[in-house]
């Protein structure tokens, strides 16, 4: 019986392609991997698409990302090495921009539906947070802790306890995968976490509010943002230093 043809991401094929160079050339832990103008060359691909694989690599603890200086091979032993490739080969990565499709679906609503049916209390907690969060600016992981703690009550006072496990899917999915070092690559750390806030601030304010259209509408250009910032990062030039 016919099967349907499965198409596969292009940097899951590169990631792919770097992992057999890798074995072929028997690099070790701490060598250098060509640069990734050369890779773009070899593999008649974007330095774009490079950049998102090496990315993807770093996440699954294959490659180490040195900014200014190149990728090199994970330090790590011959064992663990090969686990890591197993790890690779038995999962690919999900792209960000498909988590970002998901979170779209998904949040937008729920802050619909929180505005809808949270009590004062769930309301109260919201502020709360949000004020904790403004506390806490400018400290280490304060943008990745206050997204997912924020996100997560909006999620739970849309009163859906699917939506909710979803969504706690979704986190696990972005915990797991290469989009903590893209969000990480920021040029500007602190201009990223304050334009956040506001942005929490607008959707908060609206759930209050009980305007159900408008935390849809601040939701979405949230998220519209972070998928900018991700389109920036996996886009912008990488400085390599030739050896």
């Amino acid at each position: 019986m016919l099967k349907p043809i499965k198409t596969e991401k292009l940097y899951n094929v590169i990631m792919r392609r770097i992992t057999e160079f890798i074995r072929e050339q028997k690099l070790e832990s701490g060598d250098k991997l060509p640069p990734e103008r050369e890779l773009a060359i070899a593999l008649s691909v974007s330095r774009a698409s490079v950049r998102q694989a090496i990315t993807a690599l770093a996440a699954q603890g294959i490659v180490t990302m040195r900014h200014g200086d190149g990728n090199y091979i994970s330090q790590t032993s011959e064992n663990g090495m090969l686990e890591l490739f197993g790890h690779f080969l038995a999962g690919a990565q999900i792209n960000p921009d498909e988590i970002l499709e998901v979170r779209l679906m998904l949040e937008c609503e729920a802050a619909r539906l929180c505005a809808l049916r949270a009590d004062d209390k769930h309301l109260s907690a919201l502020r709360n947070l949000l004020e904790r969060n403004r506390i806490q600016n400018g400290q280490e992981d304060s943008l990745s802790n206050m997204n997912k703690d924020l996100h997560s009550a909006i999620a739970e006072g849309a009163a859906n306890s699917a939506l909710l496990r979803i969504m706690d899917a979704v986190w696990d999915i972005m915990g797991g995968n290469m989009w903590p070092l893209l969000k990480n690559e920021s040029n500007n750390r602190k201009r990223q976490i304050e334009l956040h806030l506001d942005q929490h601030e607008q959707i908060v304010e609206a759930i209050c509010a009980r305007d159900e259209k408008k935390a849809y509408q601040e939701m979405y250009k949230h998220l519209v943002t972070i998928e900018r910032e991700m389109d920036s990062i996996v886009k912008k030039p990488f400085v390599q230093v030739e050896a």
